[in-house]
């Protein structure tokens, strides 16, 4: 760590990794902390036998980015021990391995959770600029994520169908064999690039509303997505590619309300509806139970949703669906970068009805209009 203003001793909780003790810590020109740590636990177990091995020197040196340490970008510095077995033919050698990183990441655990938990109710480009990361550095992060902490076997196996909000524009086709249904959220509706990444998705997709009500962007998004689309996109391999498509047919509006007033009584799925018969569009409406639906008070989700139910009763072929917020316990909470500070199964976003309130709702929707569904 030379040309570099050493730091005084930092105690090693601040980092929160386990089984490290620091050797030194720096200051690097750009005002980064560089702090050196070696492993405590010397008992590294042979790749082939599992038995313990003798030490064998040391690999080169790698840095990871870790958590800010006093409001300073700050990279963790190791050289991860080896061991050599004497046991098996050709003595092989292991590497050892840290609970507080994956081999081949550029990053320690914590720093990853950090960027995922960041991605809540933001975008890539967010975070990658706020966390002075490149766009691809995020996108790996995700991935790696998705493949240590989601089994997508389980989910396909129980046939459960499966929704999102594609927020990034680049990869949602790229997942498609796995995504039931997509939103287009209120905010990147007017998006063109998001018009244009929907027209080739392989599932149907509900654009909102805008925030202040207005039907047009939505209207305007329905007509752009049925058309097909020139972009730059990734192919079924992740490649960067001029992407056709075909446009998508099965594109369709959520109702969200907006500046403060809902849109999803009887009145306003009408007027919803010649809308969309003036420019030529068939009447399929989804009402988002949510928002200003509900006036941001989570718990009138199930009177929207009482309403919803009552509108087809009564004879009305235009609403295919409907979006309930919904958690394992109900509320919200802020997010903590202590997890003993927040609830198991609690919304870090919008706030959410709990799973019993959920189960009520959606099963007393089920019985009131089963019949009625069948005639349809």
């Amino acid at each position: 760590m030379n040309n570099m203003l050493h730091l005084p001793p930092i105690p090693t909780s601040i980092l929160g990794l386990s089984n490290i003790e620091i050797e030194d810590a720096a200051m690097d020109s750009s005002g980064d902390f560089i702090i050196k740590v070696k492993s405590i636990d010397k008992i590294i177990k042979c790749q082939k036998c599992g038995d313990v091995t003798s030490p064998h020197g040391y690999n080169r040196s790698i840095r990871l980015r870790h958590l800010p340490v006093f409001g300073h970008k700050t990279y963790i510095e190791t050289s991860p021990a080896r061991g050599i077995c004497n046991k098996c033919d050709n003595h092989p050698t292991t590497t050892e391995s840290s609970d507080w990183y994956n081999s081949g990441s550029s990053y320690t655990k914590a720093y990853e959770k950090h960027v995922i938990l960041s991605l809540i109710n933001s975008t890539i480009s967010d975070v990658s600029m706020k966390e002075d990361l490149g766009y691809k550095a995020v996108e790996a992060i995700v991935d790696r994520y998705i493949e240590s902490e989601v089994n997508w076997d389980d989910i396909l196996e129980i046939g459960l169908p499966t929704a999102t909000e594609a927020l990034d524009p680049i990869s949602p086709q790229y997942m498609q064999d796995l995504i039931t249904w997509s939103a287009i959220g209120a905010r990147t509706t007017e998006s063109q690039t998001h018009r244009e990444m929907a027209s080739g998705l392989s599932s149907s997709v509900g654009f909102k509303n805008g925030t202040d009500g207005s039907l047009t962007v939505a209207i305007n998004a329905l007509q752009s997505v049925a058309s097909p689309h020139r972009f730059l996109g990734i192919n079924s391999d992740g490649r960067v590619s001029v992407i056709t498509t075909k446009g998508n047919p099965y594109a369709h509006v959520v109702l969200r309300g907006g500046n403060g007033k809902p849109n999803y009584d009887s009145v306003s799925v009408s007027i919803c509806e010649q809308e969309l018969s003036s420019e030529g569009i068939t009447p399929n409406i989804m009402v988002d139970c949510s928002h200003a639906n509900s006036n941001k008070d989570h718990n009138l989700q199930p009177l929207v949703l009482e309403n919803v139910a009552n509108q087809i009763l009564e004879g009305n072929t235009s609403i295919i669906g409907a979006m309930v917020e919904s958690h394992l316990k109900g509320g919200n909470q802020k997010l903590s970068s202590n997890p003993d500070e927040m609830a198991y199964g609690v919304s870090v976003t919008d706030a959410c009805i709990d799973w019993e309130t959920t189960e009520a709702s959606i099963l007393g929707m089920a019985d009131k209009l089963r019949d009625v569904l069948k005639s349809r």
